[in-house]
């Protein structure tokens, strides 16, 4: 049977019982292609990446931003469901005095729900590392469905700048 093709502007509807999983992305060629592929995306650089469509060096200075081997607050992976249908990208690094989260889902997912599944689910996975650190996650002003779903998550705004118009949030229990 063959698998039918999303278009980008078809919105994909994961399953009621989706599990989502987190899988390391290792540091090496088929990471920066997963990642440069998934940043080409218009829009998700439109802004992730200030509305610049990154190249492969860019795309490997994103990674080492996330990426240290055996940390469990500083690291990259892949969103996968449905086995393993990659669904987006995402991060923790260090931030100020906590940690900072990065969520970039492909467009196709947009709309369905998977976006808040996903942030629970790094809320979950923060609170099982031993830490006392605050969670942290940004987003741009004008990207209101990002700035509704830290709202909906538990997140606050702590900051707010304009140039670029930009909102940082703390998660609070």
């Amino acid at each position: 049977m063959s698998k039918r093709k999303i278009l980008p502007n078809q919105r994909q509807q994961p399953p009621r019982a989706c599990s989502i999983a987190f899988k390391l992305i290792e540091y090496d060629e088929s990471c920066f292609e997963k990642v440069h592929s998934h940043l080409l995306i218009p829009e998700i650089y439109r802004y992730l990446c200030d509305n610049i469509a990154f190249d492969r060096q860019q795309a490997k200075e994103v990674i080492q931003k996330y990426y240290q081997p055996g940390s469990e607050l500083h690291r990259f992976w892949v969103v996968n469901i449905r086995d393993s249908e990659m669904a987006g990208l995402g991060g923790f690094m260090p931030y100020l005095d906590g940690v900072e989260f990065l969520v970039s889902l492909c467009p196709n997912y947009w709309g369905t729900g998977l976006a808040d599944a996903v942030v629970l689910e790094i809320i979950r996975a923060w609170k099982q590392i031993p830490h006392d650190i605050p969670l942290y996650g940004r987003t741009d002003l004008p990207n209101r469905r990002s700035v509704s779903l830290m709202e909906r998550t538990g997140f606050e705004v702590v900051t707010q700048s304009d140039e670029p118009a930009l909102l940082r949030f703390r998660y609070h229990d």
